[in-house]
This record gives C-alpha cells, sequence and structure tokens, in this order.
C-alpha cells in the first residue's frame, strides 16, 4: 500500500496476502495495473482485459493480455469492446 514502485512485483511474487483486501486497496488507490493482475489472478479476466481497454487504453497490453490467457471468448470481447472505443479499434482490427 505504501510502495507503489513494489507492488506488481510483491503481487505477482507472493502467496501471502488476502486478493479482498488487495482489490479493495487499489482499487481505492486507483492502481489500475495492479487491479489487472489481481482480477486475472481471480479468475475475472473479462473484467482485467475491461481495465486495460476503459482505463489503460493499451492496445498492446490487451493483445498481449489475451494471448497469455489462452481464452477464444476474450478474443471476441476484445474486438467488441475496442469497437465502441475509436482509437482503440483502428488498431486492433490489423490483429
Amino acid at each position: 500500500m505504501y510502495n507503489r514502485k513494489e507492488l506488481l512485483f510483491f503481487l505477482r511474487t507472493s502467496n501471502s496476502y488476502n486478493l479482498e483486501k488487495a482489490r479493495a486497496i487499489c482499487e481505492e488507490k486507483q492502481y489500475t495495473q495492479e487491479l489487472v493482475f489481481i482480477f486475472s489472478r481471480m479468475g475475472d479476466n473479462k473484467r482485467a482485459l475491461s481495465l486495460i481497454i476503459d482505463q489503460l487504453e493499451d492496445v498492446e497490453m490487451a493483445v498481449e493480455f489475451v494471448q497469455t490467457v489462452g481464452d477464444q471468448d476474450l478474443w471476441t470481447d476484445l474486438v467488441e469492446q475496442a469497437k465502441t472505443k475509436p482509437r482503440m479499434s483502428s488498431l486492433v482490427w490489423p490483429f
């Protein structure tokens, strides 16, 4: 909570924290990248993808995330969500 620079590393490498508490803190502090990881770890990949698209607006990260998860339905979600973001839709279609 107090050292943002090392928080994502801690979340990725440790299992000694409560996911719900970490989620609540990251939502309160608006730590989006950390929330993406937490939601993914909780199995809520659609919500993680939505954060990448809506908050970070990072097409490369979204594509990499979907590839890493390996869920075909997430590809559909990525395309559908990107259609609502004009800046992103032109970048997604070549993929």
